[in-house]
C-alpha cells in the first residue's frame, strides 16, 4: 500500500458517480493508486461513460470507450498524458449513425485535448483510404493497437513505430 494511500483516498476527487458505488469505486481507486476518477457521459447511442483517470505519479489517462467526438471528453482531458480512443469506422456517416469515430475524429480529439501520447482501439483496416494511412503514419505520438496489446508508459514514444505494419493494405 502507497504510504499516502489513506490521505489520499480521503482525498480522491470522486465526480459524477451517484449511480456507482462509493465503497467499490474507493476499492478501486485505493487498488489502482488514483487520486482522481471522473466519468464523463458518451455520446452513444445506449448508455455509456468514458473516464478520465490520475494516478498518483501524476499520469493522466484519459479512456474513450465508444463515443462520437465529446467536448466534454476534451476539456475533461485536456493535457492528458495518454488518450485511448475508439476509431471503429472510416467512413463519417456510419460512424455517427452508430455513434462511434473515425480515425480523423479520434485523432481530432487527441489533437485538440493536447494528448501526449493518443492509443487508438477498435481499429479496423479494411476499407482505410490513402488519406488516412497517410494521416496516421504522419503522427508520431499516435499508436494503433491490435488485440490484447500491452504498452508501458516507456514504450510509448516508440509504439507508432508499429504502425506502418499493423496499416496493411
Amino acid at each position: 500500500m502507497n504510504w499516502e494511500m489513506n490521505s489520499v483516498l480521503n482525498s480522491v476527487k470522486f465526480h459524477s458517480l451517484e449511480k456507482w458505488k462509493y465503497e467499490e469505486v474507493k476499492h478501486l481507486c485505493k487498488e489502482l493508486n488514483l487520486y482522481e476518477l471522473r466519468p464523463v457521459e458518451a455520446l452513444h447511442g445506449i448508455p455509456a461513460k468514458s473516464v478520465s483517470l490520475r494516478h498518483s505519479s501524476g499520469v493522466h489517462l484519459v479512456y474513450s470507450g465508444d463515443t462520437m467526438p465529446n467536448e466534454q471528453l476534451i476539456k475533461r482531458g485536456f493535457d492528458c498524458d495518454i488518450l485511448i480512443h475508439e476509431a471503429t469506422f472510416q467512413q463519417k456517416d456510419i460512424a455517427q449513425k452508430s455513434y462511434h469515430s473515425t480515425v480523423e475524429d479520434a485523432i481530432d480529439v487527441s489533437e485538440r485535448m493536447k494528448a501526449k501520447h493518443t492509443i487508438l482501439t477498435n481499429f479496423v483496416n479494411e476499407d482505410l483510404s490513402q488519406q488516412t494511412r497517410e494521416l496516421l503514419l504522419s503522427k508520431s505520438n499516435v499508436t494503433v493497437a491490435v488485440d490484447f496489446m500491452r504498452v508501458r508508459m516507456s514504450d510509448l514514444p516508440y509504439t507508432p513505430l508499429l504502425n506502418p505494419f499493423l496499416i496493411h493494405r
